[in-house]
């Protein structure tokens, strides 16, 4: 007999981002279950509105320089965003 697993929704790489500091920054999370479950979206980061699976903020002089997001699931390409000075 086999044993089911359930495994974990694989999310699709998402591209580095070059913005300027005060521009809308979009970005839209695309994930597949191999079981069709439901997939949620979040993010920590309180910059971030969520509609749906995609994530906006607006960017301040604050934000200069090279953030790293990451994900929670492992092995999962996500975007630099770069904001030059």
């Amino acid at each position: 007999m086999v044993t089911p697993v359930d495994d974990a929704p694989v999310l699709q790489p998402i591209a580095s981002i070059d913005a300027v500091a005060t521009d809308i920054v979009r970005i839209s999370a695309n994930a597949s279950d191999v079981e069709g479950d439901i997939i949620t979206y979040s993010i920590s980061d309180s910059r971030f509105v969520r509609m749906g699976n995609t994530f906006t903020y607006l960017t301040t002089l604050a934000d200069t320089g090279t953030s790293m997001l990451q994900s929670q699931q492992p092995q999962t390409a996500f975007p630099t965003l770069k904001l030059p000075p």
